[in-house]
């Protein structure tokens, strides 16, 4: 068992393999985003109401049907998916300028993107270009 199907499962008894594709997205959506926020709770009364919050979220989610997540995704997709591509790249430029690369110049816009990242080792820059270079 992955180690996401066992989170699904020691959280909502449920086999996350066995959820549609868009459940499952949506889900993946969720925990990726609340990865963000819950490291930063310190209060044990916050790290509750989070958890509480977090299980009511994933049980709505899972009991939601396709059709009304769908348009949600897609909402998220337009958001997100210029700040990712800028993500991605950011990682990628970084990841290989880690590993040797040539530099890529940092003037106007670029700073920008490339800022979003920071990679303090070539392990780690090697992981990261494993897992965008699929």
């Amino acid at each position: 068992m992955n180690r996401l199907s066992k989170y699904f499962y020691d959280k909502f008894r449920i086999d996350f393999n066995s959820l549609s594709v868009t459940k499952q997205y949506a889900l993946r959506a969720f925990v990726a985003f609340n990865k963000i926020a819950e490291p930063e709770i310190q209060s044990n009364i916050m790290k509750t109401a989070h958890e509480l919050v977090t299980n009511w979220v994933g049980s709505k989610i899972i009991k939601k049907p396709d059709s009304e997540l769908k348009p949600k995704i897609l909402e998220v997709l337009i958001e997100m998916g210029p700040l990712l591509n800028d993500a991605q790249f950011a990682a990628e430029v970084r990841a290989s300028e880690k590993l040797g690369s040539v530099p890529v110049p940092r003037i106007g816009e670029m700073i920008k993107k490339l800022d979003l990242i920071e990679i303090k080792d070539e392990r780690k820059a090697i992981e990261i270009l494993k897992v965008l270079m699929k």
